[in-house]
């Protein structure tokens, strides 16, 4: 299955605001699901996973492992060698915090693209507002290639 990212809009067919039910009908029953510290439901699929609120059951988070396909503005993330710097030239203001990369304009988070570590890899696409409590810690990102 391929999953494009639309920024702030979802992970299709994954839209941000499902419930966990529409959820479930675009993509399938979960593996697993659990509950995290923030009081959200977590769901567990083969290559990825997904996060509900805990205030409003809206789908807020798509994360992916390398073994799913994943496409934002026709570059494939996991697939394309060059992937990191076209989005990095793309975004406005790149920043760095706790080994995450996290480009705004995109609405994404991105691990192991930086460090070069290929089993590291993992792309999160968010909901908009969802980092804004932690603007304030965050490093802008200064990296050559």
């Amino acid at each position: 299955m391929t999953f494009e990212i639309v920024s702030y809009v979802g992970a299709k067919p994954l839209l941000f605001g499902m419930t966990e039910d529409q959820a479930e009908r675009a993509v399938g029953a979960p593996l697993k699901t659990s509950v995290n510290f923030l009081g959200e439901r977590n769901s567990n699929y083969e290559g990825f996973n997904i996060s509900h609120s805990a205030q409003s059951g809206g789908l807020v988070e798509v994360g992916f492992s390398s073994d799913v396909n994943v496409v934002i503005r026709g570059v494939e993330l996991f697939r394309e060698p060059e992937a990191f710097p076209k989005l990095l030239q793309q975004d406005s203001c790149p920043y760095e915090h706790v080994g995450f990369i996290i480009l705004l304009d995109f609405g994404i988070t991105l691990a192991g693209f930086h460090d070069n570590d290929p089993f590291q890899r993992a792309i999160t696409a968010f909901t908009r507002g969802r980092w804004d409590h932690l603007k304030g810690k965050f490093k802008k990102l200064k990296f050559s290639f």
